[in-house]
């Protein structure tokens, strides 16, 4: 029967331990607090009627339901004393760990796509955005149902998501959880990681060079469509690239448990924090990704009242749309490196 009632944490074997279980809670109480404030946010200013806001949106989203699912984690720190009534609400919860790691993976996944499309290839993939997010919602979906079918959802350590150990003792390997948590987690999220970086940082060089290369025939102002790209475009290169970093916390205490040495408390309590650490950090690149673009834009009409003016090739933005004029008396073939892209992201 799969809801069966395992006698954890009462026996002196437990792997479980209450304060990870309340720093995992506590931390991540806090980044549900920063994502919330980030998601009122863009309420607030009408930020989700840009593309480029709904992009990092999409990421806030996900840390707040993840975050959201780590608090309540916190309520099995009773587990020994009622694991009959505990364990459903266990498998629930660790189902919706594993639904919601996966979201933001694929909404990251779609990110760094737009994001690639846009400054490296010219194309805005912003019809497709349905697709992103059904996807995002789907594919998690599938993932996470399969340990329903093999019944390794309960409590894995201090929190509950696939068991690795059985009755939660250290020294019991459960292979078939073993295998799971790097069949369906730790296995493609950190590969899928690692290419999104790569392609983060292959885009950063390529809209570099190409700022380069325009240098050699105008001054590049900070009106130039190439600028502005790099400007709008680095801070969500952020996400994956910090996504990938705070993953290595409990991706590295996974591995270690998986020797016979018995668990280590420092490792539990950074694999902890460190997925709290990564949902605040979305929440607050969010919340500084629209601080500093509502301050330059500021600075750029107090520029303009003043009368500094942009005399070299511009763009400026009317209803979502890129619009390059020519102010200058360049002679034409200048216009050599302008980017042809009229949409904005």
């Amino acid at each position: 029967h799969y809801f069966r009632v395992s006698n954890t944490m009462n026996n002196s074997c437990s792997g479980y331990s209450s304060s990870v279980a309340i720093i995992l809670g506590v931390s991540n109480g806090f980044s549900v607090f920063v994502c919330l404030f980030a998601a009122v946010l863009v309420g607030i200013l009408k930020l989700y009627q840009q593309t480029v806001y709904r992009l990092a949106l999409y990421q806030v989203l996900a840390a707040l339901v993840l975050g959201t699912v780590l608090v309540v984690e916190v309520i099995f720190v009773n587990y020994s004393n009622a694991p009959e009534a505990y364990h459903y609400a266990c498998v629930a919860v660790a189902f919706f760990l594993l639904y919601s790691m996966w979201m933001k993976v694929v909404c990251t996944v779609w990110l760094t796509v737009h994001v690639f499309c846009y400054a490296v290839m010219y194309k805005n993939l912003k019809k497709l955005e349905g697709i992103y997010v059904a996807t995002s919602l789907l594919i998690p979906a599938l993932i996470s149902l399969v340990p329903f079918t093999t019944h390794t959802y309960g409590l894995a350590g201090s929190w509950c998501w696939i068991e690795n150990w059985k009755d939660n003792c250290p020294t019991e390997t459960l292979t078939l959880g073993m295998i799971e948590q790097f069949a369906l987690w730790f296995g493609p999220s950190m590969l899928i990681l690692l290419v999104e970086v790569f392609v983060m940082i292959t885009m950063v060089i390529i809209l570099v060079i190409r700022l380069h290369r325009r240098r050699k025939y105008e001054p590049i102002t900070r009106d130039d469509p190439h600028w502005k790209a790099l400007k709008q475009l680095l801070p969500l290169s952020a996400y994956p690239i910090l996504f990938c970093i705070f993953n290595l916390m409990p991706f590295i205490n996974r591995v270690y448990g998986a020797t016979p040495h018995p668990p280590n408390h420092g490792l539990l309590v950074t694999s902890a924090l460190g997925t709290a650490i990564w949902n605040t950090i979305t929440g607050s690149v969010f919340i500084t990704h629209v601080a500093v673009a509502k301050l330059s834009a500021r600075k750029v009409k107090c520029d303009n009242q003043n009368g500094h003016h942009s005399v070299q090739y511009g763009a400026v933005e009317k209803e979502g749309t890129v619009v390059v004029k020519n102010e200058s008396t360049t002679p034409a073939k200048s216009h050599t490196y302008v980017s042809s892209r009229t949409e904005s992201i």
